[in-house]
């Protein structure tokens, strides 16, 4: 096998395929030999039916969930599995930041939001697809965190503490499934251009970061292996 083809054999299952970080996971994985499956609400077919893609010199297959949605996520791992058998990848990218506001303009209703795509979605997938990977004695799990979870940007309690939860999760799943050939981590990037990142927090999370740079999302994919 050639370093190029370093996921020939393996099968992915990417949540936020559709853009940002997800985007470029999939295509990362695809070029190089995987076949990966993009769980993306934008998508317009109906939940949970695999839809195969091809353009740019690659392909996938589109598959539309809401992450939230216990049903719809059972029922998309379980056409993934009927399509492509067990995966051995799960990459959880979906995620929103919404405004910012501090704490206390923040509304109940979209602190809740918040919580159930980054923190909900990626439990429920998790829970999902971790018996098929233990199953086969081997497995891949990578959760998209945000250095907000890690230090706090002051106007995003909300999307700060979901992904600090992200991160809490990834270590307990690490120590859960020590013993079983799957492996989990998190990626914690900066803010990333995305139609989703609005200004305000482009300034706010630069001025915290490095050399006061975004982060792109092809760099993120390197080390995912």
């Amino acid at each position: 096998m050639t370093p190029e083809q370093i996921f020939s054999g393996q099968t992915a299952i990417v949540t936020g395929g559709a853009s940002g970080i997800g985007a470029a996971t999939v295509e990362h994985i695809a070029r190089r030999g995987g076949r990966v499956f993009s769980v993306d609400l934008s998508y317009d077919s109906p939940a949970g039916e695999v839809v195969p893609v091809s353009g740019n010199g690659f392909g996938y297959e589109a598959v539309r969930c809401d992450v939230s949605n216990e049903d719809e996520v059972e029922r998309t791992v379980s056409s993934i599995v009927d399509a492509a058998g067990s995966p051995s990848i799960l990459v959880n990218s979906a995620g929103t930041t919404g405004p910012q506001a501090p704490l206390w303009e923040t509304s109940y209703d979209y602190w809740k939001m918040i919580y159930r795509i980054n923190v909900d979605g990626t439990f429920l997938m998790c829970r999902a697809v971790i018996p098929h990977l233990t199953s086969n004695g081997y497995g891949r799990i990578v959760n998209i965190a945000s250095m907000a979870g890690k230090e706090g940007n002051a106007g995003s309690s909300a999307y700060s503490s979901a992904k600090a939860a992200v991160i809490g999760m990834t270590k307990c799943l690490g120590k859960e499934l020590a013993r079983t050939g799957v492996l989990v981590n998190a990626v914690a990037p900066t803010v990333l251009p995305h139609r989703s990142t609005r200004r305000s927090t482009r300034t706010t999370t630069n001025s915290s970061s490095p050399g006061s740079r975004s982060a792109v999302p092809a760099r993120c994919t390197k080390r995912r292996r």
